[in-house]
């Protein structure tokens, strides 16, 4: 083999890698794997009666770290009363970052 083939096949394994790297970095859960997530989470907690969730994320900054988040809401009921939450979800991991009761 010559230097010249194996420095081409070298780039090339670099730059394949390169581009993997990027594209799982980069990947992001659905608006709806994220809301079976929210769900999942809450499911002990709360009796969840419906959910919902904007199906474009967005930027959030919290804590001076940078998200890319979904929001969305949830309905659960009680033995009298029906209760509506909000929720931010973080759009990469599915980790809910804020679940609040509406008043």
């Amino acid at each position: 083999m010559k230097l010249r083939e194996i420095a081409c096949g070298f780039a090339a394994g670099l730059a394949g890698g390169y581009l993997l790297q990027k594209a799982f970095n980069n990947k992001r859960l659905s608006s709806e794997q994220a809301l079976q997530h929210v769900k999942k989470a809450a499911k002990g907690i709360l009796d969840i009666d419906g959910a919902w969730i904007y199906l474009s994320s967005q930027d959030m900054n919290k804590n001076g770290l940078s998200y890319k988040v979904y929001k969305g809401g949830l309905t659960a009921k009680d033995e009298q009363n029906i209760h509506h939450y909000d929720f931010i979800v973080d759009a990469s991991t599915g980790t809910v970052l804020e679940l609040s009761e509406q008043s």
